[in-house]
């Protein structure tokens, strides 16, 4: 069932950020490593205290790495990254504690003036845990892959 908001009195279809769609990728390859079950769809919790069912697109996973990916669907909203696909990689962490990378087509803050600093890849930081009840410390790396349909949307004649 799909959510509507009504803008200028227009019915419009709701849609998910790209965090929101990373953050799937990763909590799909974190239950997949945890029981060795490919989900088919996750639910997340969104910076707003609500959740979302997303459907996961694929999954990979072995004993200590998983990868998985869902398409990201961007409602009514005109949003060239409407249809890409965005993807974690997570892993078992040496360390005790839960690191995020940027993977491929993940970029780098350039500017100051995000909550991310320059040097850092662009992930903004709202849905990443900042407690671990469970004690599970892994290594995710977000990423897009390339030759997405959003770079060829952005080139204009």
């Amino acid at each position: 069932m799909e959510d509507y908001r009504v803008k200028n009195g227009e019915k419009l279809r709701c849609g998910f950020t790209t965090g929101t769609c990373a953050a799937t990728a990763a909590a799909a390859a974190v239950q997949a490593l945890l029981t060795g079950v490919q989900p088919v769809k996750i639910r997340v919790l969104l910076p707003n205290s609500n959740s979302a069912v997303l459907e996961v697109e694929r999954c990979q996973f072995g004993d200590r790495q998983a990868f998985c990916q869902v398409v990201k669907h961007a409602g009514d909203d005109p949003d060239v990254t409407d249809g890409i696909k965005i993807g974690a990689l997570v892993s078992f962490a040496e360390e005790k504690k839960i690191t995020i990378s940027g993977g491929e087509g993940i970029g780098m803050v350039t500017d100051p003036g995000l909550q991310v600093p320059p040097g850092e890849p662009a992930i903004n930081p709202a849905p990443i845990p900042t407690q671990n009840p469970v004690h599970i410390f892994i290594s995710v790396t977000p990423f897009r892959p390339g030759d997405s349909i959003a770079e060829k949307r952005r080139k204009n004649p």
